[in-house]
């Protein structure tokens, strides 16, 4: 699988905005998706963890991570224009819901060395999240084992 083009393809798909994702013909698969990440994120998260979102995408579970109370968000994404989307996202919510730092990488998390790409002066990580992403690192065992 080149992942240029599956970069190339988040990059080119549009942000809908919440209107527009509610007229979705897929909308009740949405929510259900949704719902059982938020049901994840609350179970496997506590107040003041530090979260590492690898293919965050737009930033969709920004607000779930809010709710939990983390302390830190770092979102790794392949999809640039994805990642601006989520930076826009981030700073969209309001100063109660955007009380934690969060930092953006762009990359692909199943292909380059993300310890030698973060900053080590971050907090080590408490929970790491790869919501509906998983199946990229199977194209072969070395992306696997990355």
């Amino acid at each position: 699988m080149d992942q240029a083009l599956v970069a190339e393809h988040y990059n080119r798909r549009k942000d809908e905005g919440k209107e527009g994702r509610k007229s979705s013909r897929i909308i009740r698969l949405r929510n259900l998706n949704n719902w059982i990440k938020a049901v994840l994120i609350g179970l496997h998260s506590r107040p003041g963890c530090v979260v590492l979102d690898l293919a965050c995408g737009k930033g969709g579970d920004l607000l779930k991570f809010a709710r939990a109370q983390v302390s830190h968000w770092v979102g790794v994404d392949h999809a640039r224009v994805s990642l601006e989307h989520a930076v826009q996202r981030y700073n969209d919510l309001g100063p109660k819901q955007r009380s934690f730092p969060a930092h953006f990488l762009c990359g692909d998390v199943f292909g380059v060395d993300l310890e030698a790409n973060l900053d080590l002066e971050w907090p080590a990580f408490d929970l790491v999240s790869c919501q509906f992403a998983v199946h990229y690192a199977f194209e072969s065992e070395q992306r696997v084992r990355q």
